[in-house]
């Protein structure tokens, strides 16, 4: 060690900074580690230094890198692929062991593109940002990429597209707190509408791929402006993407502009709908109720929340709504409200038309049809050869324990002798278990509970696992 302060303090400033800086542009670690370490005077000159770009360059470059990215995804050889030794220690079927090889093989390959993204993102201009993604995209678009058994999805195209966007929006933290000049922002929207314009002018997939992207960054009056002058500019139909329409319109002011720019592209998309809706209902509310049906048959239950209490009261569409939250959700306050708005046989057709056992079972406690609970329970569940996990028998039998004692004691025993008949485990156990100890709460019922558990204790063939549940239920 004293040999080396020796070397280093022998060498100098000159011969220190070029070995420095040789290491730092041979070793992506270290230079990553180099610029996080003097951050802020890396975004001083980022900022600092001028963009000064010819555009015809600029996607010259774009295609030629996009070509070489088309290339190389192509060349991965996805039919003779080298399974891993086997170490897992339960059975993989083979498919899914090639479909494993398959994506290591097309990881190691895209990797580096991957990383280059990520670097733009942290480090560099959204010039930068938009050349890396318009190659990565446009190579991929564009690559006629052989896998013929579909390992890596079909087309396998979908697979490194989904890692791209995955990787744009991880990066999208990196940058709300990172400043750009205006040049920059108007090269960026250069680049991604002239790309657009170029190649996926009829589909918008370009832009509708990097929608989240362009909407993090309009972040200002300013931004939005330089936005829509190169939408208009390349002539895209940027209309189809209501995300973008909406957050452009609104950072511009022109709510005129706004409100006939979201009613172009209506029902296109959720938010911007209600958006739309939102101001119409307080700036003109024949415009809402004009638009409202078709929204609400459009988007039907992500509409529920916001239409409920807009909507007249008890207007058809009101009535629609209230009969689809109770179907859907069998929530009691709107079943009350609903309650007092049509008559009882309609409301006995709406709950018949009910598929969710559950909420059916909930909505027919809540207007006390007792008995019609009692069928439900016999005729859609007990009497079914199988057993239905995701119905809960014990909290809809104890709707019946006040009621109709007698009778949930009765369909309590025929739960029990189903549940044994179809399936012996510890989890069926203690299901019976739980059960019977929530039973004990049956008023009138308590000898007849007595009587099943010690029925069930010494059940034959003998059950250990049995009692050792009704055990731990302290039932015994």
């Amino acid at each position: 060690m004293p040999n080396n302060t020796t070397l280093f303090n022998s060498l100098s400033e000159k011969e220190k900074s070029d070995y420095l800086f040789q290491l730092i542009k041979n070793n992506k670690s270290l230079e990553d580690d180099f610029i996080l370490f003097f951050k802020d005077k890396f975004e001083y000159i980022r900022l600092s230094s001028p963009i000064l770009i010819n555009q015809n360059d600029v996607i010259n470059k774009i295609i030629e890198y996009s070509e070489h990215i088309s290339s190389v995804l192509e060349s991965i050889d996805l039919e003779s692929l080298e399974i891993a030794p086997y170490h897992y220690d339960h059975y993989v079927p083979e498919y899914e062991l090639i479909q494993s090889a398959a994506e290591e093989e097309a990881n190691e390959i895209f990797e580096p593109y991957i990383e280059t993204l990520k670097n733009a993102f942290k480090n560099l201009n959204l010039i930068d940002i938009a050349a890396e993604l318009s190659s990565i995209y446009l190579g991929i678009n564009n690559a006629e990429i052989e896998d013929d058994e579909y390992n890596l999805g079909d087309p396998a195209n979908e697979y490194f597209f989904s890692a791209t966007k995955y990787a744009i929006e991880e990066s999208l933290v990196e940058l709300k707190n990172r400043p750009f000049s205006n040049d920059d922002f108007t090269a960026f929207f250069d680049t991604i509408f002239n790309i657009n314009s170029k190649y996926f002018n009829d589909s918008n997939e370009f832009l509708k791929y990097i929608s989240k992207l362009i909407n993090e960054i309009i972040v200002s009056n300013e931004t939005a402006k330089i936005a829509w002058e190169y939408n208009q500019k390349y002539g895209n139909p940027i209309q189809s993407i209501p995300l973008l329409i909406n957050k452009i319109m609104n950072m511009l002011g022109d709510k005129k502009k706004w409100a006939e720019s979201l009613q172009s592209c209506f029902l296109s998309d959720y938010d911007s709908s209600r958006d739309l809706l939102n101001y119409y209902y307080n700036e003109n509310i024949d415009a809402f109720e004009k638009n409202i049906d078709a929204f609400y048959l459009h988007f039907k239950n992500n509409s529920w929340e916001f239409l409920i209490d807009k909507v007249k009261y008890s207007s058809d569409l009101h009535l629609a709504i209230l009969k689809d939250i109770v179907k859907e959700t069998g929530n009691e306050q709107r079943l009350n409200e609903l309650h007092t708005l049509i008559s009882k046989d309609e409301l006995s057709k709406l709950i018949s038309t009910i598929k969710d056992l559950n909420i059916k079972i909930k909505v027919l406690a809540h207007v006390k049809e007792f008995d019609q609970i009692i069928l439900a329970l016999e005729n859609d569940y007990l009497n079914k050869n199988n057993l239905f996990w995701y119905f809960d028998f014990q909290e809809a039998v104890s709707y019946l324990f006040n009621d109709r004692p007698i009778e949930a004691c009765y369909l309590i025993k025929k739960e029990t002798l189903k549940l044994l008949k179809n399936e012996r485990s510890r989890v069926v156990y203690s299901k019976i278990a739980e059960l019977l100890k929530h039973a004990q709460h049956i008023k009138g019922q308590e000898k007849e509970i007595a009587q099943l558990v010690i029925e069930l204790y010494n059940h034959k063939p003998n059950l250990p696992a049995l009692k050792d549940e009704f055990r731990k239920a302290n039932i015994v």
